[in-house]
């Protein structure tokens, strides 16, 4: 399906179509009973939207894409008529007519909910095997992994501490492990504020403190609340489509220590 934007990039490609099984785009067009408005014919094109930033109380487009919604009619019926006349998320939808997603579950980015994670990162990819529902914290940690994230500050680099706002809004900083206090969390800076960031000499030992920190969280989390990696994905069985996974060893291998690169000398 054609997207309303097509400069908008995922994984640096730039995304001119949405892309959705054809089955499960036909039980779509079937619940959704005509076009946005509960005429035919149904969608000709998906709205592309652009990610953005806050900055100086202005937001400015990233040039990347965020999310691909489709307007539902108000003559849809079955599991989609909850959000008739709605603008809708497409992986959503998608979750809701494959059955991976139950009627009333509520998705949502606050800390415990569950949201929709694609696999390869690109929103337009909303082929069912691509999609999955995952903790909300473990989704935004999978996609900063080891390298992302890590800024220039002067003469030195810096990065965000791996789930930090999901410790302060529990305020758990005084339960964490003692390998978690080793990487910075629930130490304080002059001013009495918990440390939110790890500044480092170079981009490399940011890499190396950023990979040791995530694992420690990963540990902590396995002792103290192992349901956490609990996830849903597709099956492949139309009668039972609800496949339960842990997500855990793929957070590990996205978090393992970086590996330095042998540099070979040339020979005069």
């Amino acid at each position: 399906m054609p997207l309303s934007s097509t400069v908008l990039k995922a994984n640096g490609v730039v995304q001119t179509h949405a892309v959705v099984d054809t089955w499960a785009w036909d039980k779509l067009k079937k619940l959704n009973n005509g076009g946005p408005y509960g005429g035919k014919p149904a969608w000709s094109s998906a709205s592309a939207q652009e990610k953005r930033e806050k900055k100086d109380g202005v937001y400015y487009g990233l040039g990347t894409l965020a999310r691909v919604l489709l307007r539902v009619s108000r003559k849809a019926k079955g599991v989609l008529k909850p959000y008739r006349g709605k603008s809708m998320k497409l992986h959503h939808l998608v979750l809701l007519v494959t059955e991976v997603l139950l009627p009333g579950y509520v998705l949502g980015s606050k800390t415990g909910q569950k949201n929709c994670d694609h696999e390869d990162e690109n929103p337009a990819n909303n082929l069912v095997s691509n999609l999955r529902i995952v903790r909300h914290e473990l989704n935004s940690m999978r996609k900063g992994i080891t390298a992302s994230g890590i800024k220039p500050d002067w003469n030195q680099f810096r990065f965000g501490l791996p789930m930090y706002t999901t410790f302060m809004k529990k305020d758990q900083f005084a339960s964490i492990s003692s390998e978690m206090k080793a990487c910075g969390y629930g130490e304080k800076t002059r001013t009495g504020k918990f440390r939110q960031t790890i500044r480092k000499r170079s981009r490399r030992a940011c890499k190396v403190a950023k990979s040791a920190a995530a694992r420690a969280v990963l540990a902590h989390l396995q002792a103290t609340e192992s349901d956490i990696f609990d996830a849903i994905k597709y099956s492949g069985d139309p009668a039972k489509p609800r496949k339960e996974f842990s997500i855990l060893k793929e957070l590990q291998a996205a978090y393992a220590p970086p590996v330095r690169k042998s540099r070979k000398r040339k020979r005069k």
